[in-house]
This record gives C-alpha cells, structure tokens and sequence, in this order.
C-alpha cells in the first residue's frame, strides 16, 4: 500500500478484515522529521550496593556510522528525596566520544535516606552545529546483595527416595554469587553450606517426615538484607511404599534442526519387585512425540548424591525394598522445543501403577535456520555493498534493510526474534486450544 505523493500529516489508521470476521488495526504516524545523526546513550551500572563507596556511568555520543561525537554534555543526577534528604548534582563537561562520570553514595545521601532510586539526566549539543540530543536513564540502589532463584525441585517426596532442591546465589545483575554462606534446615535438622563458583546450592532431604525446607544467607553488614529461600514439601502416597522418580537437569537441553535429540533419562526408583516394565512417554504441542516400552531390572545401586549435599545422612533402605538408578536412553524429535513432559509409569502385580512426570526445557530451535552477512563490517555514507542471505531448500525468507537514524525515531522495536517468534506461536496455540469444541 503507498500513500500519496503528498499526504496530509496526523495519523493513520490501517484496517484489515479476514474473510472470518476478525479484524486488526495498525496506526501510524505522518509528519516532518529530520533524521538524526547521532545517539546519545547513558550506560548504568546494572546495580549499586547501598554499601558501595562510589558508583559511576558512562555517557556516549556517536554518529549512526559509529564514529564518536564532539561536544558538551550536562549531566543531572538526584536522588529522589525531599528537603534536607535532597541531593542535586549538576556537572558540564567537553567530551568526545565516551565520559565516565563518577560519584559518591555519601554525597547522594543513600544510607542516611535510604536512598533507592537516582534519575540521571543527559544533554549533549554537538559542537559547530548546536545540534542537541537529551538521553533519560536511572541508577537503582539495592540493599540485596544476593538472591536465591529456585532451579530444581522434585514435584513430590516419594515413598524411600530423597527430596532434592537446587538453588542458585545469584547477584542482583544474576551472575553466580559464589562465595556465599548459607543456613540450610529441614525436618529439625539444620546444615551450614558455602556456595561454589558457580552459585549452585544442591540441598538433598532423606527424611520423608521433612514438610517444608528453609534457606537463609549469613553474616551481611547493617544496611544489607539477608536472603531467603523456603519450599513446603508435597508427599506422594504408594500403598506398597514403591517409587519412581525422574531426575531431570534444571538446564536446557540442546536442540538441532533436523536431528534427534539424544538423551539419557534418569530414573530414581524404590521397589520390593525384581523388575518391571516401564513406559515413558513424552509430550509436547499436545502431542505425543515419543513412546517406548521396555522391561527392566530394578537392581540395588548407589543413588545419585554426594554426602555433602545431604542435609542430614541417607537412611538406609527398609527390608524388602531396593534402591537404585535407571538410565534409559532416548532419541526425541526437534519437534518438541522448547518445553517437553516426560512421563513414566509402570504397573505392579497388585495392580498399583507407580509413574512420575516431569517438565523438561528444551533449547529453542527452528527446523530452517538462516543466515544473513554483510560483505563488510564498516562502510562509509555512500559505498556500494552487498548483503548474503542463505538458508536451507524450501525456505521463505523476508528481508528487511533499515537506517539507523530511521530506528531512533521509533519508539517501539518491531525486530523479530527467536523468543518473539515463540511467544507469538505460543498465542496461536492458547487462541486455538480456547477455540477448540473440545
């Protein structure tokens, strides 16, 4: 669709009508714009402690090609309080290019104040041309210097097998916290634990009388809070005591276009029976992507944890029951990313079906992927360039090329994605399931 050789300026309004009845409306903008030349960007810290001396941010002036701008900047920084809390700080300065700027928490006041958030405020004029470009930001304060993120918990405490949790330290920016000393209790029993290099806490309850779990870091300064973590634990109920538990990773597994995924199962069990016929089953899309069946023999084996992950020692097992681990190996399509259940179950004599389901995250992956390259990295305002785009027989590929100067005009991105392209399918699939008659 072109509009006319002259339009009158205002917005637009684009309407679209399927032959199903929905409609969709887009608006845009018409007017009068001179494209910018340069951006103005204000690089924060990802987080400042309340107990840090000092913090600082860098201001930066570049031209669309990439080449640094020359001028004055004024920077305007605050601290968000009121009458004898408030602190202005106004600094002017010729710069080129880049400029760190550095100040100090005690003249922004933000242990006295209990300062959490600092607007920055940035005005860079181009020198000989006066042209100026204004560019917003923030510094955010956090008296939280470590959070706990849950990776990994077992659905359900099964009857003669343990409870694992695994929680990762992380720091307000969500690197690993290593380093870190925390208080892990369960069940009346309490254990001191140092988090390693990569942040990872792996806490495993044996007793099955454990209800609920509970983390706390130790030993932070005054203005500093303390990080916690709790889980109430949920029982599973088996008749004769029997188990099966899948042990799944808390990571992504790998995913190839057009290649199976192979991967080993980890299946934790606790039986009274010699054997048994297991079935696993795994579903994605709502669909059923993989089915085997197969007999196997439930021997005595060592189960899969280390002593210094038990919160208190693993119980020996009651007689007539055995424990021990299984690893079944399976081939699963590129067709179930980027989330899979896995399910398994297998039918005792008396009847009894003892199962375990378990959601898997798979790496998110197209079944034709494209590449696209330019001959050069850099070029300058009217050199003749080219640009590749490759990808596999039978694809259909779109193609867009845009100016920089145009993007800083927009005030939304429309760039496609993998994650947007996911997040759109997974639309489709929530519209259609709430459509279906059944």
């Amino acid at each position: 669709m072109d509009l006319v050789d002259e339009p009158e300026e205002g917005f637009y309004h684009i309407r679209l009508k399927t032959g199903e009845g929905n409609s969709k409306t887009r608006n845009f903008k018409v007017g009068e714009y001179v494209l910018p030349r340069f951006d103005v960007n204000i690089k924060t810290p990802p987080y400042v402690l309340s107990t840090d001396a000092t913090f600082k941010f860098s201001v930066c002036a570049t031209y669309t090609y990439g080449q640094p701008v020359k001028g004055s900047v004024t920077v305007k920084i605050n601290n968000g309080e009121d009458r004898l809390c408030r602190s202005d700080i106004t600094r002017r300065q010729n710069i080129t290019g880049c400029q760190d700027f550095e100040f100090t928490t005690e003249e922004m006041q933000v242990i006295d104040c209990h300062v959490n958030y600092m607007p920055v405020e940035v005005t860079f004029e181009e020198e000989g041309t006066g042209v100026q470009r204004s560019a917003v930001s923030s510094v955010s304060i956090t008296r939280n210097p470590v959070d706990l993120r849950e990776l990994y918990v077992d659905n359900y405490m099964k009857p003669n097998l343990p409870f694992t949790v695994k929680v990762r330290a992380e720091q307000p920016d969500g690197a690993p916290a290593s380093g870190v000393q925390l208080e892990v209790c369960a069940a009346g029993k309490c254990k001191n634990m140092t988090t390693p290099d990569d942040g990872v806490i792996t806490a495993v309850l044996p007793n099955y009388k454990s209800n609920r779990i509970f983390m706390k870091t130790l030993n932070y300064r005054a203005d500093l809070e303390a990080a916690s973590f709790s889980k109430n634990v949920e029982h599973f109920y088996s008749p004769s005591n029997s188990s099966i538990l899948i042990f799944s990773p808390e990571e992504e597994l790998k995913c190839s276009p057009n290649k199976s995924l192979e991967h080993s199962l980890t299946l934790l069990f606790a039986a009274s029976q010699p054997s048994a016929k297991i079935t696993v089953q795994v579903i994605s899309r709502g669909q059923i992507q993989h089915t085997s069946t197969k007999e196997y023999q439930l021997t005595p084996s060592e189960l899969p944890f280390s002593e210094e992950h038990l919160v208190e020692p693993l119980q020996a097992s009651p007689d007539g029951k055995v424990t021990g681990v299984l690893n079944i190996p399976l081939a699963l399509p590129h067709s179930i990313s980027p989330t899979a259940m896995i399910l398994a179950w297998y039918t005792r004599e008396d009847g009894e079906v003892v199962s375990d389901a378990r959601q898997i995250k798979i790496e998110k992956c197209l079944r034709n992927s494209a590449d696209i390259e330019w001959k050069v990295k850099k070029a300058q305002p009217g050199d003749v360039t080219s640009l590749s785009l490759s990808s596999k027989p039978n694809s259909v590929c779109g193609l867009g090329v845009v100016d920089r100067s145009t993007i800083l005009l927009s005030q939304a991105s429309d760039k496609i994605s993998l994650e947007s392209l996911f997040s759109f399918f997974r639309r489709i699939q929530y519209q259609f399931l709430r459509q279906s008659p059944n």
